[in-house]
């Protein structure tokens, strides 16, 4: 166990010992790198160089204009050459506005406009060449209260339906307006007729004004509104239909449109 002491204790001495040498070594034999400093000062050079150019543009020399030939005129530190004695001039003569347009228009193959003072008083007839006016075609407009005839400014074409049945028209009245109303309605002895729109226009336009039978025949005469589907009016109709009770055996139907 001695021994073994012994043999920990000098390794470790010799290890110190070879640590300090080390060191002694790498400090006597090792070498730094070391940059020397630069020879030229750049900075500075650059610096004494564009004073130099400063110095040579200040000591150049400009030629003095010789103004004995050239018309010249000082303004401020410039001097602006006008006119030389030695030049005469351009030898084409300055030319017009119309005549650069003359000349244009024969480049292109155009003939042009010339007109004189002259000219100026003619009258021009834009109508001389017109033989006949025209006529159009009129459209009676009646006076308020008054029906010059049976047949209105606005035509709106039209067709009718019948209904003979209960059933039927309570399927059409469950999804439709009617205008109208139409109730105690006899089927067994009566039959609804309603009007329908054959264009783009709604069937809210037609009203049915009244019913005249005769020989077996049914005149309904109705009337054309157009107010009734404007979006300014607040009451307007515009899917409502129009409809009237007409008899059973009625075997006949006329459109009859009124003013």
């Amino acid at each position: 166990m001695k021994n073994l002491k012994k043999i920990y204790l000098f390794l470790f001495v010799f290890f110190i010992v070879l640590m300090v040498v080390y060191l002694l070594i790498q400090r006597r034999y090792s070498s730094r790198v070391v940059i020397p400093p630069p020879d030229v000062d750049y900075a500075a050079a650059q610096i004494a160089q564009a004073n130099r150019s400063i110095n040579d543009l200040k000591r150049a020399h400009i030629d003095d204009v010789d103004t004995t030939t050239v018309r010249v005129y000082d303004s401020g530190s410039s001097i602006k050459i006008v006119k030389n004695d030695g030049f005469g001039g351009v030898s084409e003569k300055p030319v017009d506005a119309f005549t650069q347009l003359a000349e244009m228009a024969k480049e292109k193959n155009k003939v042009y406009v010339n007109l004189k003072e002259s000219d100026l008083d003619k009258k021009i007839n834009l109508y001389a060449d017109m033989k006949t006016e025209k006529k159009l075609k009129k459209v009676v407009v009646p006076e308020m209260g008054k029906e010059p005839s049976s047949i209105t400014p606005i035509d709106v074409p039209c067709d009718y339906k019948i209904f003979q049945s209960s059933s039927g028209w309570k399927s059409f009245t469950e999804y439709n307006r009617i205008r109208e109303n139409i109730s105690d309605i006899n089927f067994n002895k009566e039959q609804v007729v309603i009007l329908i729109s054959k264009s783009d226009i709604a069937q809210g336009v037609f009203k049915i004004d009244s019913v005249s039978i005769k020989n077996n025949t049914a005149t309904i005469s109705y009337r054309v509104n157009v107010f009734e589907i404007s979006d300014d009016n607040p009451d307007a109709k515009r899917d409502f239909y129009t409809a009237a009770k007409i008899p059973k055996n009625i075997k006949n139907i006329k459109l009859k449109q009124i003013q």
